[in-house]
């Protein structure tokens, strides 16, 4: 058993693999394993993983067919040995003494999940992301807070986060199998079900580079719509199972329903990169409208929610396509 289980999912990184790993194993932090989980790759990824293999006894390199970011991450979890797990991309990179900095993290607060703040890298530019400090074991603050990050799409990916193996056990927490959309969103959720903690450290430790838009943790939009109904079920169902009171659980329910309003922003990027005719876009954007407003959900409060939820509640549809147009540009 070790203190850290690095999972990295991989699918033809071939071009960005070892800048990745040189990251990690460069700190020559004794106490972790970085657990390589190569999906199906059809580039010279096989040969890079048995090379770092070989050269470093901490890593653990297993082969899969290809079944997608979610079995990756499931399969390294399910071999993983660490008290904590932490999830990194494989076209990604940590910061140099990233495992000095997660101690240090650690003994100031040892949450149930710890999100730290991240790089982003992109065009030879790098810009930070920061992130408000907070911590409290307060299950009424808590779930405020987690229903906050959920809205700002902070506890969407797994990658700037330590969660504990324990908890993930316990509740068999995973990524829901056949999906790569949102599947990373619904891990988070269904594990801060659990947490009685939580710490969020403006500290940049990772480095997320957007220039690789076909890496396997950012693929396309297929199948949106089927996978966004997946994941809610999935997300629903565990709601349903824990043992959190209903006010707890409302604010999870609050800031789901805002997701569910923010996916019409979606789908019209989506019209927008289709290049779908105006009229066209403003009839499909008045509809999804019209379906949110039939179901008569409740949002947060928060300021910024309101600025995403008025222009559905009535139906700004030049509005809503042009803030898509935007986004798109």
């Amino acid at each position: 058993m070790c203190k850290y289980s690095i999972i990295i999912p991989i699918y033809n990184a071939e071009s960005t693999l070892d800048r990745c790993l040189s990251s990690l194993v460069s700190q020559n932090y004794k106490d972790a394993e970085i657990i390589l989980v190569n999906d199906g790759s059809c580039d010279k990824t096989d040969e890079i993983c048995k090379y770092y293999a070989k050269k470093n006894k901490q890593i653990i390199y297993i082969s899969q067919k290809n079944m997608g970011v979610s079995e990756a991450r499931n399969n390294g979890i399910a071999k993983a040995t660490g008290k904590y797990i932490l999830f990194v991309d494989s076209d990604d990179f940590v910061v140099s003494d990233y495992f000095k900095q997660l101690d240090q993290m650690l003994n100031k607060h040892d949450a149930d999940l710890i999100i730290f703040s991240e790089n982003h890298y992109k065009d030879k530019k790098t810009t930070i992301i920061n992130r408000q400090p907070f911590f409290s074991d307060q299950k009424d603050v808590l779930y405020r807070k987690i229903s906050e990050l959920m809205c700002n799409k902070i506890i969407s990916g797994p990658v700037t986060k330590v969660y504990k193996r324990e908890i993930i056990n316990q509740y068999n927490v995973f990524f829901p199998a056949g999906i790569s959309i949102g599947e990373d969103r619904a891990f988070n959720i269904k594990y801060a079900l659990h947490i009685k903690s939580l710490s969020v450290e403006d500290i940049p430790l990772y480095t997320v580079v957007l220039d690789n838009e076909t890496s396997l943790s950012r693929g396309g939009k297929s199948r949106f719509s089927e996978q966004a109904e997946m994941v809610k079920y999935d997300i629903e169902s565990a709601l349903e199972q824990c043992d959190l009171s209903q006010n707890e659980k409302n604010y999870i329910i609050e800031a789901l329903n805002f997701g569910e309003c923010r996916t019409v922003y979606t789908y019209a990027k989506m019209f927008w990169k289709n290049k779908v005719k105006r009229s066209e876009r403003y009839k499909k954007i008045r509809c999804l409208c019209q379906e949110i407003k039939a179901k008569h959900l409740s949002y947060p409060k928060m300021r910024y929610c309101k600025l995403i939820i008025l222009p559905v509640r009535f139906e700004l549809v030049w509005l809503i396509d042009f803030m898509a147009w935007k986004l798109t540009h």
